[in-house]
């Protein structure tokens, strides 16, 4: 009966060891990126862009890290190396002097897509 007992204790114990990883709501696995991005909000009108850095990206998300806060369920347009997505900010956190942002993508475009469409509505394209 003791040697039950201190088999059950040992396993206790090491259950109680074991890291919990927080729970992962993401569909899509996300892969580390380094690069500029230039952030730019879009519910309030016309708004400067803000420069920040790409953090992970997936298929239906990523994580940017600016200078400025986002509140969640703020519309943004991000164009990172030559894509351009539209996104909604999913949460936003503090992090070393800045904020890391996670965002829904909702639309991914090549941002040379964009050029000529600007282009052809200026009549200079057709």
């Amino acid at each position: 009966m003791s040697e039950l007992l201190d088999r059950n204790q040992t396993a206790k114990e090491s259950e109680t060891e074991i890291p919990v990883e927080p729970f992962n709501q993401r569909k899509e696995p996300r892969y580390p990126s380094a690069g500029e991005a230039e952030i730019t909000p879009l519910d309030a009108g016309p708004a400067e862009p803000i420069q920040g850095e790409v953090i992970d990206v997936s298929k239906t998300g990523l994580r940017v890290r600016s200078p400025k806060s986002f509140n969640v369920g703020a519309r943004l347009r991000v164009r990172f190396g030559e894509m351009l997505a539209f996104a909604v900010v999913r949460w936003c956190h503090s992090r070393g002097g800045g904020y890391d942002a996670g965002m829904r993508i909702e639309h991914m475009v090549p941002y040379s897509l964009v050029t000529r469409v600007r282009r052809a509505a200026a009549g200079g394209e057709k």
